[in-house]
């Protein structure tokens, strides 16, 4: 992963997963808005799996530089 993706993803795509995210469920039951839910849990969870994703990256990058000890 290029350190530009990551930090497109890190700074903008997290953010705003998770903003809409809250929205779209708040919105959603306001307006009646079908399948909002589904809608809020897939935003919710395609969020995780890219932060997860994000993390493992900025591990295999620290470890590749040294700067976390290996046990």
């Amino acid at each position: 992963m290029s350190n530009n993706l990551y930090d497109v993803l890190k700074r903008i795509v997290l953010p705003l997963l998770t903003g809409l995210d809250t929205f779209v469920l708040t919105v959603g039951e306001v307006w009646v808005i079908p399948y909002y839910r589904e809608i809020a849990i897939t935003l919710g969870a395609t969020a995780t799996l890219l932060a997860f994703m994000l993390n493992e990256a900025s591990k295999k990058y620290m470890e590749d530089k040294e700067i976390i000890e290996r046990q």
